[in-house]
């Protein structure tokens, strides 16, 4: 079985917080980005790992979850306890159930290009949701597919 690898990127200013990922299957790549208003940075890179997870059309996957985020990392395995955000971590942890799926803690300069590239959507996405602040009853998710996974 293949596995997948995810690169995910969140940010957050003001009372947005926006998403990006990466997921890489052989020569397979797809890109998400989204936002979401109110939000913050920390319930961006949880959005990100749950829409990366739901973006897989099989169950039973092999997934690895690369991200700096220590909030999610740390969360998502159990290091931290967290109360802050708990409906998306319910629903992480449904998402996270039907995979096999591990959390990579990446530093800030242990991305490779394709981290990288991630980042920039995320910042593409925070840009956008801004802009589309005024009409927060909108959902605001972008889909970007290059291939089938």
């Amino acid at each position: 079985m293949q596995s997948i690898t995810v690169y995910l990127a969140g940010s957050g200013r003001g009372n947005v917080g926006a998403w990006a990922s990466t997921l890489l299957c052989g020569k397979h790549r797809k890109q998400l980005i989204g936002s979401e208003t109110p939000s913050s940075s920390q319930r961006a890179f949880i959005l990100a790992a749950i829409c990366s997870l739901r973006a897989l059309k099989k169950l039973g996957m092999t997934v690895e979850l690369k991200s700096d985020s220590a909030y999610l990392v740390d969360g998502a395995t159990g290091q931290t306890k967290t109360k802050a955000n708990a409906d998306l971590w319910t629903l992480l942890r449904v998402e996270t159930a039907k995979h096999t799926v591990t959390f990579t803690k990446l530093s800030g300069f242990s991305y490779s290009h394709t981290g990288s590239d991630c980042i920039e959507r995320a910042k593409e996405a925070m840009v956008e949701a801004e802009i589309a602040r005024d009409c927060p009853e909108e959902a605001h998710i972008f889909l970007e597919e290059h291939t089938p996974l």
